[in-house]
Order: C-alpha cells, then structure tokens, then sequence
C-alpha cells in the first residue's frame, strides 16, 4: 500500500468543489490544535462513525490541514466500485467483510479474511502510515453514537505496532 498524497488532494478538491458544498454547509473541529501538534507522529484516529460522510469528510479536514491521509478500516460492502483496486492501493481504504469476522469460531472464510486485515496493518504499521478505525463497526442510522464498540481491529492493530516497537498516537 503506497497512498499517494498528490492523488488524495486531487480527490479532495474534487470533493469539495463538486459534492460537499452542496451537501454541508458547515462543521465544527474540536481540539484541531492538537492534531497539529502531531503532524509528523504516526496517528491512530479513533472517530464516531454517525454518517456515510464521515469517510469523506474526515480525510477532507486532514488534507485541508496537511496532514498525512490516514489509511481507513471499510466494511467490503463498499469494495463495489469500478475503480476499487485504485482506491484500495492509492487512498489506503482497508476492505474488511465484517460479517465473517463477527461469526463463531474461526472457519476458512474467516482465518483467510483476519490473514488480509493482519497483513494490512502489519504494512500500515511498517510504513509508519496513519490508520483511521471506526471502531462501533458501523455506522449509525438514526445519527446517535452507538452504545457499544467492536475492538478487535484495534486490538490486532495495536499488538502489531508493540510488535514493531512502534508507539502511535491516538486521536
């Protein structure tokens, strides 16, 4: 996985100028001082997941504010579009099918898609890139936080990174 940042300030002013402005007319950004802080740390960004803008807008607000573009942790319901292995490789989106990881036990289906999600943060965690997890697993539908998370990305992720004496910043 190599994301390209020339390619995500491409998207996200294309973003922008085409959909976001039609569809929000304003936000808020609490404790963005912090974040400048750690622009040059590896960061381990842990947001609500309240709306399907949330994978827009989030990387939207990083990249207005320089910072690097995090790789992002997707449900492969989204690994529908035409143009996927570009946007898999290039904005660093994560495809895990999250109904075979929440099954009992472990069968192939499910030892073969915790080997990917393995390997993909081992590669996330060696190339010091961000990773964005929502950890609720989900968005919510009626715009409420949801009562309880799904830790197991952020276990594995976090294992990987004391594996490789890496100390990332949570956010």
């Amino acid at each position: 996985m190599d994301i390209n940042q020339e390619r995500i300030n491409s998207i996200s002013r294309d973003l922008n100028t085409t959909y976001l402005k039609k569809f929000i007319r304003g936000f808020e950004i609490i404790g963005m001082e912090n974040l400048k802080k750690l622009k040059d740390k590896q960061i381990l960004y842990l947001p609500n997941h309240l709306s399907l803008f949330d994978f827009v807008i989030i990387p939207k607000i990083l990249n207005d504010y320089k910072l690097k573009h995090p790789a992002t942790i997707a449900g492969s319901n989204l690994n529908h579009w035409p143009l996927n292995k570009l946007i898999e490789e290039e904005t660093g989106a994560i495809f895990i099918n999250r109904k075979t990881m929440k099954e009992e036990g472990i069968s192939k289906k499910k030892k073969e898609e915790i080997l990917k999600l393995n390997s993909k943060l081992e590669e996330v965690v060696s190339k010091e890139h961000n990773l964005m997890s929502f950890v609720e697993s989900g968005r919510s539908y009626n715009g409420k936080i949801m009562e309880r998370g799904d830790s197991g990305v952020l276990n594995r992720y976090l294992k990987i990174s004391k594996k490789q004496n890496k100390e990332p910043y949570g956010c």
